[in-house]
């Protein structure tokens, strides 16, 4: 007796499903680009956040919009709204739903880039948060610059 080369009915469908649910995640996931894409944030409710655990104000911003920000290495287009200290914005609630960056605009502030390093950023130019980053900055002091770091 000869058999089917193609396997039973309940095995395609499985490897169907499980195909395009790959497809839908390999789309999601390649396509990490500034949160305002909105990629990971819309499809899955995975957005960027801002917290602010520091005694001044910081500004946040979504890439898009009439304004100009400026970046490290040009300029974006963006929304911006001031976020209070000791607030938090993003991940789906707050100021934005999806924070794309943050700046301090009345001094400058460090970046943690890996636990031993920092990079000092001037004022009023603007770091970039992806979906999933959460940032959060702190201040030792009155007269501290604050130090942010993602995680």
């Amino acid at each position: 007796m000869l058999r089917s080369l193609q396997p039973p009915t309940h095995r395609r469908r499985t490897i169907g499903a499980l195909a395009a649910i790959g497809a839908v995640l390999a789309t999601a996931l390649v396509d990490v680009q500034p949160a305002s894409a909105g990629a990971l944030c819309d499809r899955l409710g995975l957005c960027g956040e801002a917290i602010n655990h520091t005694d001044t104000s910081m500004t946040i911003a979504e890439f898009k919009g009439r304004k100009t920000c400026r970046v490290e290495g040009g300029s974006l287009r963006c929304t911006t709204k001031t976020l209070p200290a000791g607030e938090d914005a993003g991940d789906g609630r707050g100021y934005f739903k999806d924070v794309d960056g943050l700046t301090f605009i009345t001094t400058g502030y460090y970046v943690r880039t890996s636990p031993n390093r920092e990079r000092f950023i001037p004022r009023g130019t603007y770091i970039k948060l992806y979906d999933t980053q959460r940032v959060t900055c702190t201040q030792a002091g009155p007269v501290a610059a604050p130090r942010c770091s993602f995680g």
